[in-house]
């Protein structure tokens, strides 16, 4: 059985057709994922700055 629940603020809702959810609650826009958030989804540009930040690290320290 499917319970239905009313969300209580409207930016928590995103639609198939946005092309922009920066300004939502539950997105992290960090391009050093410092703050370690566990509740809330890395754009795509975040994860790619992380990780070629963190390539480029182990390139200079001659770990990769």
């Amino acid at each position: 059985m499917v319970t239905w629940q009313r969300l209580a603020y409207a930016d928590e809702v995103t639609l198939d057709g946005d092309t922009d959810v920066s300004g939502v609650s539950w997105v992290l826009d960090e391009d050093d994922l410092a703050s370690d958030d566990d509740t809330k989804v890395p754009t795509q540009q975040s994860v790619k700055a992380y990780v070629d930040a963190q390539i480029a690290k182990a390139m200079a320290m001659g770990t990769l």
